[in-house]
């Protein structure tokens, strides 16, 4: 489920930034990067925390991102239909999998320890990921390192999710590819 979720929300941020920037993108596209040590999900939508350059009432709260992905039950999603999650449980899914997830969103760089708490992190693997999509695109990418104790391994987390992508633009609303690099090239 976890990389359904991932998708979910990367479909919700292409939304935020393309009602907010009409014309700036009509083509979002998400990756996952898998390997036997991490999980990594990229996307091109509003970045975490991201106001966008608006006023508070405009900007839906948009700079407490964070803060709602940590909480239990917080987001401020309208129930308009314009984006698909609004429960509050995505990102917080993401600890069933990994021990400590590292994300990158803009000028937000942080690992979140014990399911909480933020902390400023730089992350060379990441930091690499960022650079090589070059100026000009800003990704959000949020990094799964396995488990320590070597359950829900990378691989087998993404099956599923794998066997699906190709439907998954279908039901987006603005995610238009999906793009899968593991041990047997890009899918």
């Amino acid at each position: 489920r976890v990389p359904f979720e991932l998708f979910q929300n990367s479909d919700d941020a292409a939304v935020e930034l393309s009602e907010a920037r009409p014309g700036c993108a009509d083509h979002f596209s998400v990756e996952l990067r898998i390997s036997d040590g991490a999980l990594t999900f990229v996307h091109f939508g509003r970045a975490i925390n991201d106001t966008l350059g608006q006023p508070d009432d405009v900007a839906r709260g948009y700079g407490a991102d964070l803060e709602k992905m940590l909480l239990i039950a917080a987001s401020d999603k309208a129930p308009d239909g314009k984006v698909t999650g609004r429960f509050g449980f995505g990102f917080k899914c993401v600890h069933l999998v990994t021990d400590r997830p590292h994300i990158h969103s803009k000028w937000l760089c942080c690992d979140i320890v014990g399911g909480l708490v933020p902390v400023d992190s730089a992350n060379c693997e990441v930091e690499e990921m960022v650079i090589e999509y070059g100026q000009g695109v800003t990704p959000t990418v949020v990094h799964l390192p396995a488990r320590a104790d070597g359950k829900d391994m990378p691989t087998e987390t993404a099956k599923d999710f794998i066997l699906q992508m190709g439907l998954l633009p279908v039901f987006a609303k603005r995610i238009r590819s999906v793009r899968v690099v593991d041990g047997d090239g890009e899918r």
